[in-house]
């Protein structure tokens, strides 16, 4: 609106008006009288500087005072004054201007004209109202029709549109409508004396981003009936609930959408009957606890959302008593961000130091943390995959109801505790699966419990790697009292391995068939010693204790060294007659004695055993060479094992 009036101005040769920058009007009023009076108009102009038109050359008017006035009429009943620097007063009942009026901002009332008419949105606009009823309130939900009507600026309140027929506990409803223009601010009211519990309101102009306008920290819960902006009802004032509900519509009360995930562990003791809280670090300030879930079984997925101010950078978890709970996997959701902050398969015991435990009361019956901070920070879980497969020793004993530890170390440092064993019974096959940070160079085993526990196998793969047998006895899984693999009770309480060093860099599986004829089974003890870098094994290994006759018998057995020759013995009186004998080293198989060979029992027989040497030799040395059959032969199917492991396989 520059220049607006200066024709005019110049016209009455009145100087120093460049420009018109705003202006006021007021309306006609009524007096108490009834009659109907105009009240003077008073328009001001204030200038900008002097960016109007050159006037130094027009003629006319000038009036070098700062208190300047020009009156017109007879009686003075229009005015022009200069009131201040710059502005200009024009003091008339009404005044018209023919053309266009220009200029940089115009305030009506002291508001600017551009916000009450809204002059430079679209004309017309598409709202959404999106609501969410409360959960766990039994008067959330309502049966009453609820309305909604807006304010749009220019047009004041708009008439009341139905919402909703009604609305159940945790139901989300939404409704478009079409307006003239964009509203500043909304209302939400019911139909009836049935209150309505809202959990979350938001509203969205054409395809903007939505704006919440209500929210609940723990999505769906909400505060008793009140005036606290979640509750509507025309008749409820018992509770001081309100009529209307009022919103604006470009007021955010929370930006950040929070899911928070975890999966109880199944170590023991890590289930839990009581509260769980987490609390949200926003802004350099915790919200203050708020339920996550209240009790987890073992395996159980626990999930919770949460409407926040803003997005939090750490989060703590805590419990309401002493009942620990542990937790295998972690993740958070920020605004469809996803931070996993404790991958799955990292499950670890409950020490000090542990980042999967929570324990809380006086007096703890666990030695697990009373929180966990966890800082809210991307992690994708490329970690690497460790498996262990663990025979406890068949030794008399070799079981433990202690809890068991391992560690890893990676060549700089060394992991948290992780649950190894925890009640394993003797001669039981475990396949232990763990996922750490970098590849591991050693682990560690520890028990500080009162029962020890024998270990008569160990191998570790990584990633699915071929395995590497750290802890192989000469006989795959039997272990003797006062071996190196005891951990705990009156034992060393920790030991450390190797996880690229094999304890047995050949792993031999022996098949041994008892011959057909009557007679061929016993009741004795039958061996194997394997001779290689020319010396022999220390002390031969057990393949059967008794036999039947067609029986096949299966021994596993942890070498040093490929061997060059084996030799079959036996313990005992009864004498043993074979029909088979087969070598397996790693991967390679050697048919030592082909099938059917079978012969009645002497005393030089190359296939009869006998302990006392009464009826047949006590031993028979064998190279480990492929002999001459006639056709290739497989080892038959295993009937009998010199180990109860169902789950070691030779390499």
């Amino acid at each position: 609106m520059k220049h607006v009036f200066a024709s005019a101005i110049a016209a009455l040769g009145v100087t120093g008006v460049q420009a018109i920058n705003s202006f006021t009007t007021s309306s006609p009023t009524s007096t108490t009288t009834g009659t109907t009076s105009t009240t003077t108009s008073t328009g001001e102009f204030t200038t900008s500087g002097n960016d109007g038109p050159d006037l130094s050359e027009f003629h006319g008017l000038r009036i070098r005072n700062d208190d300047a006035i020009i009156e017109l009429g007879a009686d003075a009943d229009i005015k022009l004054v200069r009131t201040d620097p710059g502005r200009l007063v024009l003091s008339a009942e009404e005044y018209h201007v023919k053309g266009e009026v220009h200029a940089d901002s115009v305030f009506v009332g002291g508001v600017d004209i551009e916000t009450l008419c809204n002059c430079s949105e679209p004309t017309d606009v598409d709202v959404r109202i999106r609501t969410m009823t409360a959960i766990g309130n039994t008067y959330a939900p309502s049966v009453q029709a609820t309305n909604v009507e807006f304010y749009v600026p220019g047009y004041h309140w708009t008439p009341l549109y139905r919402y909703t027929q009604s609305s159940a506990a945790g139901e989300v409803n939404e409704a478009w409508y079409h307006l003239p223009a964009r509203p500043t601010k909304f209302r939400l009211s019911n139909t009836g004396e049935d209150a309505w519990g809202i959990a979350y309101a938001s509203i969205q102009v054409e395809d903007e981003r939505p704006v919440s306008v209500l929210c609940s920290t723990r999505v769906g819960e909400i505060p008793g009936r009140g005036d606290n902006s979640h509750w509507v009802s025309t008749a409820d004032e018992s509770n001081n609930v309100p009529n209307v509900l009022e919103f604006a519509a470009d007021e955010a009360e929370c930006t950040s959408f929070v899911s928070l995930e975890a999966i109880t562990g199944e170590a023991d003791g890590g289930a839990t009957a009581n509260t769980v809280y987490v609390d949200f670090l926003i802004n350099g300030t915790w919200t203050g606890e708020i339920e996550f879930f209240d009790g987890s079984s073992e395996g159980d997925y626990e999930v919770q959302d949460f409407q926040l101010a803003a997005d939090p950078t750490a989060l703590r978890l805590t419990i309401s008593s002493t009942d620990a709970w542990s937790y295998d996997f972690l993740s958070i959701n920020v605004n469809g961000e996803v931070h996993v902050l404790a991958c799955e398969g990292t499950q670890s015991a409950p020490t000090q130091d542990t980042r999967h435990w929570v324990e809380g009361g006086s007096s703890p019956n666990l030695d697990a943390p009373v929180e966990q901070v966890w800082d809210v920070e991307h992690n994708e879980c490329e970690l690497v995959n460790v498996t262990l497969g663990l025979h406890v020793g068949d030794a008399t004993n070799s079981g433990s109801d202690d809890l068991v530890m391992v560690q890893f170390y990676d060549g700089t440092n060394w992991t948290e505790n992780f649950v190894l064993t925890q009640d394993v019974n003797t001669g039981s096959d475990w396949t232990l699966e763990y996922r750490i940070p970098r590849r591991p160079t050693k682990l560690r085993i520890s028990s500080y419990g009162s029962n020890a526990l024998a270990i008569g196998h160990l191998a570790v793969s990584i990633d699915g790697g071929k395995p590497v047998d750290v802890i192989c006895n000469p006989t795959i899984g039997l272990n003797a009292a006062g071996d190196d693999y005891w951990v705990g009770g009156s034992q060393q309480s920790a030991f450390t391995l190797d996880v690229d060093e094999s304890a047995c860099p050949v792993r031999s599986t022996v098949t041994l068939t008892t011959a057909g004829i009557d007679s061929a089974g016993t009741t004795s003890t039958g061996y194997i010693t394997f001779h290689y870098n020319s010396t022999w094994s220390e002390e031969r290994q057990k393949i059967f204790s008794g036999t039947s006759k067609n029986e096949v018998n299966v021994g596993y057995y942890g070498l040093q060294a490929r061997p060059e020759s084996v030799t079959l013995s036996m313990g005992g009186s009864d004498a043993f007659g074979f029909d088979s004998f087969y070598v397996q080293l790693n991967n390679e198989t050697f048919t030592i004695v082909c099938e059917g060979s079978e012969e009645a029992l002497a005393q030089s027989s190359d296939y009869w055993l006998d302990g006392d040497a009464s009826a047949a030799r006590t031993s028979i040395d064998y190279a480990i060479v492929h002999d001459d059959c006639e056709t290739t032969t497989e080892p038959p199917t295993t009937t009998s094992s010199s180990t109860t492991s169902s789950s070691i396989i030779i390499a």
